[in-house]
């Protein structure tokens, strides 16, 4: 485990839970990137105002559902954390960046390669 990684995943229990927190941690406005019908990248910009609280917790049943079911990875990347969601079998692949600024971890861009 990385020193970045270790340093995240406290932080990262708590963005998961917390919706108040949640929103402190994301740099608004926040880049939400998604493949359109023409198989293109279409960027659109979420507001504070505009942001609905997603609860990251892992569910034991994530992965076994009947419908929506899904794997939960991280990647290091330099100094980017990339959490990804992983669909099983439905075309969900959602990835969320995440960066650290002044020792602080912020939600900087998602990008929703779901199909």
């Amino acid at each position: 485990m990385t020193k970045s990684k270790s340093v995240f995943d406290p932080f990262f229990q708590k963005f998961s839970k917390d919706s108040i927190y949640q929103k402190q941690h994301i740099s608004f406005p926040l880049p939400y990137y998604e493949w359109d019908i023409e198989n293109k990248l279409s960027e659109e910009i979420i507001n504070r105002n505009q942001w609905k609280f997603i609860n990251f917790s892992k569910d034991k049943y994530m992965s076994s559902r009947e419908i929506d079911a899904y794997t939960q990875v991280s990647v290091q990347k330099k100094d980017t954390l990339i959490y990804i969601r992983n669909g099983i079998d439905n075309g969900i692949r959602i990835e969320y960046f995440f960066t650290q600024k002044d020792k602080m971890w912020y939600l900087v861009k998602i990008i929703d390669k779901s199909m």
